[in-house]
């Protein structure tokens, strides 16, 4: 199965919890008495979404990663949406952002900390270098690497940042609670 029919496929079924929902209350309206729509809710929302949290989240080819990663503005609302009907729901959501956030950094680190120069082929070159040219071109070259790998550092960790906000403003209804986690998760990455 390729990847797109996979994502198609995860769709398909967000919208026919969401679709499910929608039916069961309207069933609820037309036959059953105006009392009888809350609890039925809750037995839908209980059996269908609270079971199942984790398990949206976690999906490896359809869960949040990859609809952040493609920036699956929509499903990520649709998924918000229906996180919010539950209790547990916008909290496991929080804790899943905090964790994606955290590896990402991660991820950024590792990479430019790859990039730093433990290439022995690197320090060889830089040696060559340094006895043809002159030790200060060396160090200067050496100088300007270092600078280029922050500079991109910076860029990634800002480009996080950005992606994260939209995320927020324009999936997850600008929640203060979402806001406030990944921003404290943003904040400690910068410590020492």
């Amino acid at each position: 199965m390729r990847f797109a029919e996979v994502i198609r496929l995860s769709v398909d079924r967000e919208l026919q919890v969401e679709s499910r929902l929608d039916q069961e209350e309207s069933q609820a309206l037309h036959f059953l008495s105006s009392q009888t729509s809350q609890p039925l809710r809750r037995i839908l929302e209980d059996k269908l979404i609270s079971p199942h949290l984790s398990t949206i989240i976690a999906m490896p080819n359809s869960g949040l990663d990859v609809m952040i990663d493609l920036d699956k503005f929509d499903d990520l609302a649709r998924l918000y949406r229906l996180f919010s009907m539950v209790p547990a729901g916008v909290p496991t959501l929080r804790k899943a952002l905090r964790e994606t956030v955290i590896r990402r950094g991660r991820d950024i680190n590792s990479a430019s900390a790859s990039m730093e120069g433990d290439d022995p082929q690197d320090e060889e070159m830089a040696e060559k270098i340094s006895k043809a040219k002159g030790k200060g071109k060396a160090r200067a070259n050496a100088g300007s690497q270092v600078l280029s790998l922050a500079l991109k550092w910076v860029q990634d960790v800002l480009d996080m940042k950005d992606k994260f906000d939209s995320i927020w403003a324009d999936a997850l209804k600008n929640d203060r609670e979402i806001e406030s986690s990944v921003n404290e998760v943003c904040a400690l990455r910068a410590d020492p």
